[in-house]
């Protein structure tokens, strides 16, 4: 009471018990002194005392009607409506990130992870939104929402971090309800970093020149792709792709092939095979093995550097043999009847510079009848290109018949290339009819044609210009040449 006609009422003080079903109590009560007229009694509410709500809701407003202060009058019964506005409370979580497995320390604190939570039932039914989880395992507040929500929680994003593969994920709990009168859950999502499979490769080609280069016959060449990060024990399948160094696909592939690795590292093997025909195409040209690995359809990893020189090899280009002969101490091309000295100027491309080769010419009739006198020489090239001189010592055995010098040149017993064209102006000379002698003598008989026998073995199958059988005399001719000369010095006894 805040004021009273008798001075020992003001500040009487009391309290009633009011039920929440709206029943009518009286104040001051029963057994306690009535108040007397013209009182000034303010109401307060002093609390729940008894049933109160189980948690779950707060208190957000009381209001009285008409009036928190009443008089007291004795003509009518005042009677004050008390309102209690309760909320249902508010409710959140927390979350937080961790990072596991072999490539935990890979991962920057600062890669971001997304927490997609929804509500599926409960006062705030509906609410759908995202938390950005740092990997660095700072805490991160949830929305506020509803006590008595209920929610599900899924992983919405992970980041692109270089070398790591994302495993399992676990977010514990997956389903909350939230309390407002327990402790605010914190949610853990646990995510598992796995280094990520990796490859590389080295070419080794088998059919190779002397330089190393893929022969210009075509053949084989096997790249040894080495793998990381692999699961053991599971089928994979590999294949390989020659392309240009600027990245355009040759259409030539290796595999695919099956494989099943014991550990989660080693190698596979997968062979390219070119043909003539492709090595022709791809002459004096970079070509670049690249890979990919997948599983079940799906890619694992791809290795497809064009600039990377272990998937690199080059292919060779065909060398070309051409030649011009000259007769010493003369302007042409005529050997008299006292012989002379043919130097037979080669002009050859596409050898390998520093190795050594031997250079051997045959000079055969235009028949061809037989094989006339032979020549050889060792040289090292300097360059790819050049020139090399083989010279032959020519008698008047042939009068009166067109010689043509071919030749061809070896690398270590076996033929590169050669040059037999009969028709080649520039490698035919001839040697002059001599006069009648008074009295006739026997002419120099000449040789018998030389056999073809079958070409040692270990001979080049290399191509040679002009028709097969012309070359063929001049690899016997060489060939015997390069065994020790027997046949120039055969050459020289049959003709004396």
């Amino acid at each position: 009471m805040i004021e009273s006609a008798d001075p020992e009422s003001t500040g009487r003080t009391g309290t009633v018990d009011v039920p929440a079903d709206g029943s009518a109590i009286d104040i001051p009560g029963e057994d306690v002194e009535p108040f007397d007229i013209g009182d000034v009694v303010e109401i307060d509410e002093v609390g729940c005392v008894a049933n109160c709500p189980d948690g779950g809701v707060d208190l957000t407003d009381v209001t009285y009607s008409p009036a928190r202060t009443v008089i007291v009058d004795q003509r009518v019964d005042i009677t004050v409506d008390v309102t209690n506005t309760y909320d249902i409370a508010d409710a959140t979580f927390t979350a937080h990130k961790e990072i596991v497995g072999s490539g935990a320390d890979l991962v920057p604190d600062d890669a971001t992870f997304g927490l997609h939570y929804e509500v599926v039932d409960g006062p705030s039914a509906g609410v759908v939104g995202t938390l950005d989880l740092p990997a660095d395992g700072t805490v991160v507040d949830g929305p506020t929402l509803t006590d008595g929500d209920v929610l599900e929680l899924s992983e919405a994003s992970t980041p692109t971090v270089d070398g790591i593969t994302w495993g399992e994920v676990t977010i514990d709990p997956t389903e909350l309800t939230l309390d407002s009168e327990a402790e605010t859950v914190d949610v853990t999502v646990t995510n598992t970093a796995e280094p990520a499979p990796t490859l590389s490769s080295q070419v080794t080609v088998l059919d190779q020149t002397a330089s190393g280069m893929l022969a210009y016959s075509g053949g084989t060449v096997v790249d040894t792709l080495t793998y990381t990060g692999l699961e053991p024990g599971v089928e994979y399948t590999v294949a390989g792709l020659l392309a240009t160094p600027d990245g355009t696909s040759t259409g030539i592939t290796a595999g695919p092939e099956t494989f099943v690795p014991e550990s989660s590292s080693g190698t596979v093997d997968v062979t390219f095979e070119l043909t003539q025909q492709q090595a022709d195409t791809y002459a004096d040209q970079d070509l670049v093995a690249l890979q990919a690995v997948w599983v079940d359809g799906e890619v694992v990893v791809v290795h497809a550097d064009p600039t990377d020189q272990d998937q690199t090899f080059t292919v060779a280009v065909p060398p070309t043999l051409s030649s011009q002969v000259a007769v010493v101490g003369t302007d042409g091309k005529r050997v008299g009847l006292e012989g002379a000295t043919v130097v037979d100027t080669i002009s050859y491309t596409g050898l390998t510079p520093g190795l050594e080769y031997t250079v051997a010419g045959a000079v055969v009739t235009d028949g061809p009848a037989s094989v006339g006198p032979v020549g050889a020489t060792a040289f090292v090239p300097d360059s790819p290109d050049g020139t090399v001189d083989v010279t032959f010592e020519v008698t008047a055995a042939y009068a009166g018949e067109s010689l043509v010098a071919f030749q061809a040149i070896f690398l270590d017993g076996e033929l590169v290339v050669g040059h037999a064209d009969l028709a080649d102006e520039a490698q035919t000379f001839e040697i002059v009819v001599p006069r009648p002698a008074p009295s006739p003598a026997p002419s120099p008989s000449p040789s018998t044609p030389a056999p073809v026998p079958t070409a040692p073995d270990g001979g080049g199958d290399l191509p040679v210009t002009g028709p097969g059988a012309v070359g063929a005399l001049l690899a016997v001719a060489v060939l015997s040449l390069l065994a020790g000369l027997g046949l120039l010095r055969w050459r020289r006894r049959t003709l004396g």
